[in-house]
């Protein structure tokens, strides 16, 4: 596990000299780090926010999105700076992959995060969907996202070249969840909080 992260897989909203905690951050589906820029704002001072950028998005806009649940936890595992304690927070998608980082790190012997806080997301074995998404024709695509999330922007429905940035990680997001299916194991050893 690398002590020296790479600042395109995680961003800051700014360097803690004096943290004593790490928090990782894990966006919803099709959602970026961008979304936690500001939570260093509003937490002590010894706890260092890492917002986590996944490929596809972002400064991260080049790099293939992942599609499997499985390649995406081993590659943030490897990623992950290690020399503070960690507690990971997942919102929805970003939750499910909080979930099964934590596990893979159990799994693989190393550094564990203190507490898991997961919001908006049942536990892995509860999920159930509602059919495939995300290989569905464009229209159709943001049909079902606009029904799901309350509203696609008219921004995505008026210009291709913005749906032809943005759709590919949503489309990816999606494929995750919906191939994910969880693995009979030991359960992760690891407090949660679950939050609605």
């Amino acid at each position: 596990m690398r002590g020296d992260a790479e600042p395109r897989w995680s961003v800051r909203g700014e360097h803690r000299e004096r943290a004593r905690l790490r928090l990782y951050c894990f966006h919803h589906a099709g959602g970026s780090a961008s979304e936690f820029a500001r939570w260093h704002r509003y937490l002590p001072e010894d706890v260092d926010v890492c917002a986590v950028q996944l490929p596809g998005r972002g400064a991260r806009i080049k790099e293939p999105a992942h599609t499997r649940m499985r390649p995406l936890v081993e590659e943030l595992a490897g990623q992950l700076e290690t020399d503070l304690p960690m507690v990971f927070f997942g919102h929805s998608f970003g939750a499910l992959v909080a979930f099964e980082l934590a596990r893979a790190l159990t799994e693989a012997g190393g550094p564990v995060p203190r507490h898991l806080f997961l919001s908006a997301r049942p536990a892995p074995g509860l999920v159930s969907y509602r059919g495939r998404i995300h290989d569905l024709p464009e229209e159709e695509f943001l049909d079902v996202m606009d029904g799901r999330h309350g509203g696609v922007p008219a921004e995505l429905r008026e210009h291709p070249e913005l749906r032809a940035m943005v759709l590919p990680y949503f489309r990816a997001d999606y494929e995750v969840i919906e191939t994910y299916r969880p693995v009979a194991a030991a359960p992760v050893p690891v407090p949660a909080t679950v939050l609605g």
